[in-house]
């Protein structure tokens, strides 16, 4: 497992922004809550914190100058977003590369895959590119755990929350740090 370090800056500063949405301080105004910009922009906040947090097995990254690969497998709701949070920014001295739009043929080297609401996860097609992937996959259809995805996001009222799924990170060999797990709600087995 690639194992590091993480300074304390990083810690805290997660946290705070991590339980800032989840003890309701971030809200969203207006009407509708769904796919507004404003969503995206915390989601892409979230990618980035669980990418801090997250240890993939070794085999994952083939050379030291391999960038973290962010993917968004189908329509892409926040590219502008997933850039603006990820660029300039390194993690263990690997810059990040943002590619939207992925499919089951180029989803394979990715390391985090983000679907939409939009992706079945139970096609077939969809469902071999997640086998294969050695990705942290991050979704937010209501049965993303339940087809093997890792990381669902979800809304009560107006905040977004997280829940986890321990069994598809233990048959990718993918660890996530002991204080996202207790931010997050896990699946039951």
């Amino acid at each position: 497992m690639i194992r590091h370090r993480l300074p304390s800056r990083c810690v805290n500063s997660f946290c705070t922004v991590l339980l800032a949405v989840v003890m309701g301080s971030v809200v969203f105004s207006g009407g509708a809550f769904a796919d507004s910009p404003r969503e995206y922009q915390v989601k892409a906040a979230f990618l980035y914190h669980f990418v801090q947090f997250t240890e993939w097995p070794e085999h994952v990254f083939t050379g030291p100058d391999m960038r973290i690969r962010i993917c968004v497998y189908g329509d892409d709701p926040f590219a502008e977003y997933l850039v603006g949070t990820f660029m300039g920014k390194m993690l263990h001295a690997r810059r990040f590369r943002i590619q939207p739009r992925v499919s089951a043929s180029t989803s394979h080297s990715c390391h985090v895959i983000f679907l939409n609401r939009e992706i079945d996860a139970t096609r077939p097609d969809v469902r071999r590119a997640l086998q294969r992937s050695q990705a942290l996959t991050v979704g937010e259809a209501d049965d993303f755990l339940e087809q093997g995805g890792m990381i669902q996001f979800y809304r009560v009222e107006k905040n977004i929350r997280f829940a986890i799924n321990p069994n598809a990170l233990k048959r990718k060999q993918i660890r996530l740090s002991s204080k996202l797990l207790r931010l997050a709600r896990v699946k039951s087995k």
